[in-house]
């Protein structure tokens, strides 16, 4: 193929581009050479630190270093203080060594231990160890196990004090001091059962409806039984007694009986023919109750109940009233009274009447205060 003089030129343009991009890419792939620092290395100003030198004994501390070693410079030596020790490890002069090899080599052998030539440094011999506060290497002492403690078992009933039947599902607790170690809940029974390390306890006990009670500090070395009796919080009582006289003991019917809950009345029955009363009432635990009493020519009695049982007797004396002898509304009571009955008058009247001796009169009076008729010590004589 012949070519013309215009294929010519181009052709060679062509190849001059394509050797320009092959020198281009020739120039930029050649590695240049790192840039030499024109600045010189900074060279550091301080010189080295010397390493410091460790004494063995206090002795070998110049006079320079001495006081810096907690020692003083007495008769042209290094010296520890009084009750102060050469510290090898430390280099300075301490009160005591923690260790064995805080002890300097002239002292070593004083404090049981031998000098180790090898580590340069004092060890106590095999089988020993430093004891800090003898200051002294020694045998230690023989590590004794701690004994386990004995076992033993608390166990024990729980029951209403009122029925005396047993409660199902109470907690019983296990105190030592106020914290509780063990707990435990009552069977279909009322029985329970816990075991316990030896040592100092109290059980507490405690169910719905009932008042906690919590026994004493004992010592249990050996298998202990504790039943717990637990008191109700509300227990229907029966109240019921008699109403006399104190002084004759004759029944007083008619009587009003208050029973009253912290001076309030909450219930009242009347005295029946023989002064006796009855009457049904619910307690509640630790609430004072009293019992309130009163009688036509009687003075109020007044007094509390503290027995807390489901049956409560209770007998009651009234100190009688009377203003006047011939208020006095019966025989018997009137003569009970030194009285005198005369049916004659009427209506029938008490009357308190003179003792006669000789025909002289001892006048007997009513005492209001002992409700009774006695002598005045006035003397009457007959008229001339």
């Amino acid at each position: 193929m012949v070519l013309t003089g215009k294929q010519k030129i181009v052709l060679g343009f062509s190849t001059l581009g394509i050797g320009i991009l092959a020198y281009w890419y020739y120039i930029t792939s050649i590695k240049k050479p790192p840039k030499v620092s024109e600045k010189p290395p900074k060279v550091s100003e301080k010189p080295p630190v010397p390493p410091v030198k460790e004494y063995g004994e206090v002795r070998d501390i110049p006079e320079e270093e001495c006081q810096k070693r907690n020692a003083i410079w007495e008769d042209g030596k290094c010296k520890c203080p009084p009750m102060f020790v050469w510290n090898v490890k430390q280099q300075k002069c301490t009160d005591k060594w923690d260790d064995i090899s805080e002890v300097s080599k002239n002292e070593c052998s004083a404090h049981g231990g031998y000098w180790d030539v090898i580590e340069n440094t004092c060890k106590c011999p095999d089988g020993e160890k430093w004891d800090k506060q003898k200051q002294m290497c020694e045998i230690p002492p023989e590590e004794v196990p701690t004994p386990v403690p004995a076992e033993f078992t608390i166990a024990g009933v729980v029951e209403d004090r009122i029925t005396f039947q047993p409660i199902t599902n109470a907690t019983v607790e296990i105190l030592k001091d106020t914290r509780v170690a063990y707990s435990v809940k009552t069977d279909t029974n009322g029985e329970y059962m816990v075991l316990v390390k030896q040592d100092t306890y109290s059980v507490r006990g405690y169910a719905k409806g009932y008042i906690t009670a919590t026994g004493d500090v004992v010592k249990i070395d050996k298998d202990y039984t504790a039943d717990i009796k637990l008191f109700p919080e509300r227990v229907t009582a029966t109240i019921s007694g008699t109403v006399k006289d104190v002084d004759t003991e004759m029944a007083v019917a008619g009587a009003t009986v208050e029973f009253q809950k912290t001076k309030v009345t909450i219930c009242t029955v009347k005295s029946d023919a023989k002064g006796a009363f009855r009457f049904n009432v619910v307690l509640i635990y630790n609430v004072p109750y009293s019992v309130k009493v009163s009688a036509p020519n009687y003075k109020t009695f007044k007094g509390g109940i503290t027995v807390y049982i489901t049956d409560i007797s209770i007998g009651i004396g009234l100190k009688s009233n009377y203003i006047n002898v011939e208020d006095i509304p019966t025989k018997t009571i009137c003569e009970a009274k030194g009285g005198t009955w005369y049916p004659e008058l009427a209506p029938d009247e008490c009357i308190c009447v003179g003792r006669y001796v000789d025909d002289t009169e001892h006048v007997i009076e009513w005492d209001k205060d002992k409700q009774q008729c006695v002598e005045t010590g006035e003397i009457r004589k007959p008229p001339d």
